[in-house]
């Protein structure tokens, strides 16, 4: 099943549908959203650092990875790691500044 989620590149809104089973990566990668994933969606390198605009009382607590990288690096509760992550409905999450639509 999927769902609708919002994505923010800059300042422009992108929604788009994706399925619920997957990690926001993969949902990413999958509508050609460039975010970069150095360490393959394994949690360790932090590049796929997302920021949370709606919904992350939706959200599973972080997850032992990810809360050891987001509490080394003192991001604040919404700054969340796109491979940990699975969608949630009408989410709407900000991306990094550098990352596009491809």
């Amino acid at each position: 099943m999927h769902k609708k989620i919002t994505f923010f590149f800059s300042d422009e809104k992108q929604p788009v549908l994706a399925s619920q089973e997957q990690t926001i990566l993969e949902s990413l990668i999958e509508n050609n959203i460039d975010i970069s994933h150095s360490c393959g969606g394994f949690a360790t390198c932090g590049t796929c650092v997302i920021e949370v605009v709606q919904g992350l009382d939706k959200f599973d607590p972080r997850n032992e990875l990810e809360n050891e990288l987001c509490e080394s690096r003192k991001w604040e509760p919404n700054k969340r790691l796109c491979c940990q992550n699975l969608v949630k409905e009408e989410m709407v999450i900000r991306l990094p500044i550098n990352k596009k639509r491809i």
